[in-house]
């Protein structure tokens, strides 16, 4: 039976991810979709440092490895990063990249956004520009400074990629610019890569209202284990 790890972004969780690893264990797979370092506590996260973020993923990819050889790895947001990180030192059978931040954050998006939110609301000052305001300033520094190490760093992998991947990026995706998926595509070296854009999906790409279509995606894309039995 085959594994698939999957990876939760920046200041996120399992539950980012969890509709994509249900549809995966439904279709015969074994997955592990550990909580990075510091993540679910605020200071906790202030203390941690990136390499503390891919070492979790390491963890949880050779808990894997030692139930099966064959192994995929899923990252979405930051952990597409790590996920593209790992798949150039292990094994891995193949990648699939979801809303991965090369160039963050997408203000146009954001704007638009805010600007028909204002509209449908009479042109009051919208809820999820304060909701956007607070977030920015209630998350830590370090953790911040940390995330941009850590994109800045593992960057340099992707001319290393040469595993099958999958890279897919919502269109409206209001925190990180779709363009970052089409520079990923760009610099990675697999000879087979596939690139799609959700016209609909904004960041949380696995629980936007295409999450069906990103599920027949990914699943199209990896092998069935289901499909092999007699």
């Amino acid at each position: 039976m085959p594994g698939c790890l999957l990876i939760h972004g920046f200041t996120g969780n399992p539950e980012e991810v969890k509709p994509l690893g249900e549809e995966l264990v439904k279709n015969g797979y074994l997955i592990e979709i550990p909580v990075l370092a510091g993540h679910g506590n605020r200071e906790e996260l202030k203390r941690v440092k990136w390499k503390e973020w891919v070492y979790t993923a390491e963890d949880a990819l050779n808990r894997l490895y030692r139930l099966t050889p064959d192994v995929m790895i899923v990252g979405f947001s930051m952990g597409g990063m790590i996920a593209a990180h790992l798949a150039t030192r292990y094994p891995v059978t193949r990648l699939v990249v979801l809303s991965a931040p090369l160039f963050y954050p997408n203000f146009r998006q954001i704007f638009m956004d805010l600007w028909e939110e204002s509209r449908l609301q009479g042109w009051k000052v919208p809820v999820k520009l304060w909701d956007y305001l607070w977030k920015l300033l209630t998350i830590p520094k370090r953790p911040v400074w940390q995330f941009h190490q850590l994109v800045k760093t593992l960057s340099r992998d992707l001319p290393r990629v040469q595993i099958p991947t999958l890279i897919i990026h919502g269109n409206r995706d209001d925190i990180v610019h779709p363009k970052s998926s089409q520079e990923i595509y760009n610099q990675i070296a697999a000879t087979e890569k596939h690139l799609y854009f959700l016209p609909n999906s904004k960041h949380m790409i696995c629980r936007d209202q295409e999450a069906a279509l990103l599920k027949e995606l990914v699943l199209r894309f990896v092998p069935s284990p289901l499909s092999r039995l007699p």
